[in-house]
């Protein structure tokens, strides 16, 4: 099929790649031309495992073209794509302009044939009805069906999660646009689910709203264990042999983060508030969840007991992206150097990123330059390189012993008996 993709984030471009792949001739379109021309070189304009390699080949096939003009790939495509950014807007509303603006450059450069208008962004109920509508307004002539289709991927298994989904939702009312799009997705072989439009708006929201209620459930237990002596580690051991709860996506830590989970549930919380449901437990959800960074740095402040330098290993809100949007480790170290600290930074991936948003922090080469005359190390996210700290070595390295473990990657009881003083979320 002839099919194109506005936006070329990390939903966009992954699935433009994937459905290239497959052999359909797709276009995405931007605004920024220097995303452009790096995938017109083979390369992502971000990091992702896996993706390089994709566009590298879809590019050299001429399956792949990536380009910043409207006319032929609207013109020529039969599916379209909305794949642009709906970052968190006032009162934690979903933010739509792009959504809006793309609408109208559809409408601008639409035919008479029959088109299917995919929005795959995040969006909140209604929205598939407000691009309608604008592309109505501006194109009377236009032949064309507008479907909600939520995406499911992860960042840092981006690739694998496009190319083998757990399911695909399509919520539309159309047939024609249904069997159109079960076409184009039979190849990736998953479960398509078909729902209304509603339906498939709000799914998107409330799976991504559990998910973070699970962190955010598991986050206040491990608060609770920290005040009372027990381990969160023993607590989600003895939970998750219940078959109604399971051992999967335990993550204490100083909260749910990343570019999705953060947006979303504020969005979904203002969702229940529109529709008269101001008492909802995802706007306790957000709240908590915006106070945890600013409840650790505290402890540290406190155990420190005046400004000291404190090394921070891990930016990004997970390993394997260089992504640092939502992440938590960012909330955490400006709540640090609100307090006074000296804080001192490294990451893997996420060090250029990282530099054009943080101040008054001092951006390390590596780990042992961060970790170097610190007085308190703190390791927020779970990087391989991380789990082989050498502790003999840092404990020669750094002035003081404090050591904040965020994702419970060490043994409290080594890292005690070689003399540092150890605390961790959930003990």
């Amino acid at each position: 099929m002839k099919i194109c993709f506005v936006g070329i984030g990390y939903v966009g471009l992954t699935g433009a790649v994937v459905l290239a792949s497959l052999g359909n001739q797709v276009w995405t379109i931007d605004i920024d031309q220097k995303k452009i021309n790096q995938i017109s070189k083979g390369q992502a304009p971000f990091y992702e495992p896996g993706l390089d390699a994709l566009i590298k080949k879809t590019v050299a096939s001429k399956k792949l073209i990536p380009t910043s003009t409207w006319q032929e790939p609207i013109a020529q495509s039969q599916i379209i794509f909305i794949t642009v950014g709906t970052p968190t807007g006032n009162n934690g509303r979903a933010d739509l302009r792009q959504i809006k603006a793309v609408a109208k450059k559809i409408a601008d450069n639409l035919n008479r044939r029959y088109k299917v208008i995919v929005n795959k962004s995040t969006v909140p109920v209604g929205t598939a009805q407000l691009v309608k509508t604008i592309i109505q307004n501006k194109n009377s002539q236009a032949n064309f069906d507008v479907v909600s289709c939520p995406e499911f991927l992860r960042e840092g298994s981006a690739v694998a999660d496009t190319k083998h989904p757990e399911r695909i939702v399509i919520g539309t009312d159309s047939d024609k646009a249904f069997k159109l799009l079960s076409q184009l997705f039979t190849p990736l072989k998953a479960p398509i689910v078909k729902t209304s439009i509603a339906s498939a708006e709000i799914i998107k929201y409330a799976a991504n709203s559990y998910l973070a209620l699970r962190i955010g459930f598991i986050d206040q237990v491990a608060s609770l264990c920290e005040e009372v002596g027990a381990d969160i580690k023993e607590v989600i051991k003895g939970i998750s042999l219940d078959s109604r709860i399971g051992g999967h996506y335990w993550y204490p830590g100083v909260g749910y983060g990343g570019y999705c989970f953060p947006k979303d549930v504020a969005a979904f919380a203002a969702t229940f508030k529109e529709a008269g449901l101001k008492d909802n437990l995802f706007s306790l959800l957000d709240q908590a969840n915006q106070n945890r960074p600013k409840i650790y740095a505290q402890k540290i402040a406190d155990k420190l007991s005046k400004p000291k330098t404190v090394a921070v290993l891990g930016l990004t809100a997970k390993p394997g992206t260089d992504d640092i949007r939502g992440s938590q480790a960012i909330l955490f170290i400006k709540s640090l150097v609100n307090r006074g600290m000296r804080v001192k930074v490294y990451d893997p991936k996420g060090m250029m990123e990282a530099e054009k948003i943080l101040q008054g922090v001092i951006f390390c080469q590596n780990q042992d330059e961060a970790i170097t005359e610190a007085d308190s190390l703190a390791i927020l996210c779970e990087w391989p390189e991380f789990k082989k700290l050498d502790w003999n070595k840092i404990k020669k390295m750094m002035k003081g012993r404090l050591v904040f473990d965020a994702k419970r990657m060490f043994d409290k009881k080594k890292l005690t008996t070689l003399g540092f003083d150890y605390f961790g979320v959930g003990v």
